[in-house]
């Protein structure tokens, strides 16, 4: 097939994008944290008691820590993300729970700020793009076997 180059290419490109992405706001989250929640989420820290406000820092900053190695994954294993099936599986995995906790969150708790919509569509349009082009670049062979 013809379009393996250009296509492979776009899956190569996705995966750095996601690298670049998810570590930007994992490491903003991990050393930036209440910049992010003071302006991200709107919360005065000053106004929540010190124990409930570290610990809600704490937790804020384990999360984002989780992007930064999420993205790191993506980043060690980028070859084997876009040539090996259980590679390119697991990082599909890795990477579905997120939006599915945004929508679930909306569902079961109504709408958040405006810029966590922003980040619902960049988590989505990996889901769907990543195993798109990666079914395209290895066609029906890689269909994995129920």
């Amino acid at each position: 097939m013809t379009h393996k180059p250009v296509v492979q290419t776009l899956l190569e490109l996705s995966i750095w994008m996601f690298v670049v992405v998810v570590g930007a706001w994992g490491l903003a989250g991990m050393f930036a944290t209440s910049i992010w929640i003071e302006r991200g989420f709107g919360i005065d820290l000053h106004s929540i008691e010190r124990i409930s406000r570290n610990t809600w820092l704490s937790e804020y900053r384990f999360l984002a820590g989780r992007e930064v190695g999420i993205a790191l994954f993506a980043l060690i294993f980028r070859r084997e993300i876009v040539s090996s099936r259980s590679f390119g599986l697991a990082f599909w995995a890795i990477i579905v729970p997120s939006p599915l906790g945004r929508i679930y969150t909306i569902i079961m708790d109504g709408q958040p700020r405006p810029l966590w919509h922003g980040f619902l569509a960049v988590e989505l349009s990996f889901v769907v793009v990543f195993p798109v082009l990666w079914y395209w670049r290895h066609g029906s062979r890689a269909a994995p076997a129920i």
